[in-house]
């Protein structure tokens, strides 16, 4: 629950940025916890639910997060004019992200309670000392990552999130030299964010029938394959043929999400060890954020190198 309320203190310390360094650090703390609570769902959604259901439950998860994640886009379009971006609509949004804690921690979720007998552990005379003499062992060890035969599937991953950002970070560049407008794109994002929604518990239940996700994988990768290439050729077209090809290469880029997202944490949590599932999944998280990081900086230095003079 800390993780939540880290993020909703990051949004609300939105309001007090004056530079772009400022945002770009409260940005980073944000994304922070933002991926530091991805694993903990999925884990617990494992030791709730049956294993013939968690492919449903995971869907549902996402989609009531997609439903959510739409709310706060119209929220945020309808809070604007009114608050203002620097101050106002920051410290609403995150007002009603610090609700998600009380709520969280004291009614949904609970954790079992461990009682302990100090009678039985006695009294050691060298505890105190023992714990400081590990202590540097905390420090200086790195984790170590094992891939459990996921190697692939995270590389796989790897490159698709470098692809992703290369992707998502220019097509509000490619929209407005096209003449198009901050409202244009933030309601291509809302729709973006809805077929997702919409198609997370679909998803979910086609991987139950089906009982594995990497055909829904494959599906979802391909069907992104073909909605990137629309978008490269839509920069070759003007006028209205462009705007009906961004438009559906968008749309689908939201559609395959669900399939992407939710097969591969299918995967992870169907063959993963029931000791390592958590390390798993955030090492998944891990490599994942390290290709859009990739994929940023990348799309950055061909942008500047490749297309403006």
């Amino acid at each position: 629950m800390g993780f939540l309320g880290g993020t909703a203190i990051a949004t609300l310390v939105f309001a007090f940025a004056h530079s772009v360094s400022q945002v770009i650090a409260i940005n980073a703390a944000y994304t922070f916890f933002i991926a530091a609570t991805i694993p903990i769902p999925i884990l617990i959604i494992t030791k709730v639910f049956r294993l013939e259901d968690w492919d449903y439950a995971i869907g549902k998860f996402n989609e009531i997060g997609g439903w959510a994640w739409v709310l706060g886009l119209i929220a945020g379009l309808l809070l604007t004019p009114v608050l203002g971006i620097r101050g106002g609509t920051f410290i609403a949004l995150g007002v009603i992200g610090l609700l998600s804690f009380p709520w969280g921690g004291k009614k949904t979720i609970r954790e079992v309670p461990l009682h302990i007998d100090r009678k039985i552990l006695g009294v050691y005379a060298g505890y105190v000392v023992e714990k400081f003499r590990y202590l540097p062992n905390m420090i200086t060890h790195l984790p170590r990552f094992s891939t459990k035969g996921f190697g692939r599937l995270y590389f796989s991953s790897f490159l698709f999130w470098v692809g992703a950002m290369l992707y998502f970070t220019q097509f509000p560049v490619l929209l407005k030299s096209r003449g198009f407008g901050a409202t244009h794109l933030y309601l291509m994002s809302i729709g973006n964010s809805t077929i997702s929604a919409f198609m997370y518990t679909r998803v979910g239940l086609k991987l139950k029938k089906s009982g594995g996700g990497y055909l829904a994988l494959i599906r979802g990768l391909s069907v992104r394959a073909f909605a990137f290439s629309l978008l490269a050729v839509s920069t070759l077209i003007e006028g209205q043929v462009f705007v009906l090809f961004a438009f559906v290469s968008y749309f689908l880029a939201g559609y395959t999400w669900a399939y992407i997202g939710i097969s591969t944490t299918s995967i992870i949590s169907r063959f993963a060890p029931p000791k390592e599932r958590g390390a798993l999944i955030g090492t998944y998280n891990m490599i994942s954020s390290l290709g859009a990081i990739a994929g940023n900086f990348l799309s950055g230095f061909l942008t500047e190198g490749l297309v403006l003079p």
